[in-house]
């Protein structure tokens, strides 16, 4: 669950840097592919 976890948290810095409501943590998952995955982990790390 971590790696989600950062993901999520990725995704929720980019919703705000947008002006963008995020969705919660399980919907953000549910419609998470792999490569969205690897994505938002590589800007989680850097």
């Amino acid at each position: 669950m971590g790696m989600y976890q950062k993901a999520y948290e990725s995704y929720c810095v980019a919703c705000e840097n947008y002006g963008m409501e995020s969705m919660n943590i399980e919907q953000f998952i549910k419609n998470l592919t792999k490569e969205q995955l690897h994505e938002y982990l590589k800007h989680a790390i850097h």
